[in-house]
């Protein structure tokens, strides 16, 4: 019989699962239509990297979820459930960095846009 830590960390790594799936396959067919890549939202746009950061992430983090529910000696690849802070971290630098990095790049005026050679800034060409 299953506990209750092992139904939850099941439902965590379906939700993640689900959510890396469309991130994956499904987001990038909706939103090609854009010529950049870029799939726009109310908040803002997520370029196709963006997403995919995204993505790969949930999948990661949705491995990690159910391997932790199975029985200890069942797989080798796993990090100890006593350190899950690691993998939320990780999985948190990385969309967080992806996000900041696409603010960044955009031109929108509320990041800092690229203003290197070749996008209308001082630089040299």
């Amino acid at each position: 019989m299953w506990t209750l830590d092992q139904a939850g960390l099941c439902l965590g790594a379906a939700v993640s699962l689900g959510i890396g799936a469309y991130f994956v396959w499904f987001l990038p067919r909706k939103c090609g239509g854009d010529r950049d890549g870029t799939c726009r939202y109310r908040g803002g746009s997520l370029s196709l990297p963006t997403r995919m950061v995204i993505g790969v992430s949930m999948l990661v983090l949705g491995y990690h979820l159910a391997v932790w529910a199975l029985p200890a000696g069942m797989t080798n690849v796993r990090v100890p459930r006593e350190r899950w802070w690691v993998v939320a971290l990780g999985v948190a630098a990385a969309i967080g960095g992806s996000c900041v990095l696409d603010r960044s790049m955009s031109g929108d005026g509320r990041g800092g846009g690229h203003s290197g050679p070749g996008a209308g800034g001082d630089g040299p060409v």
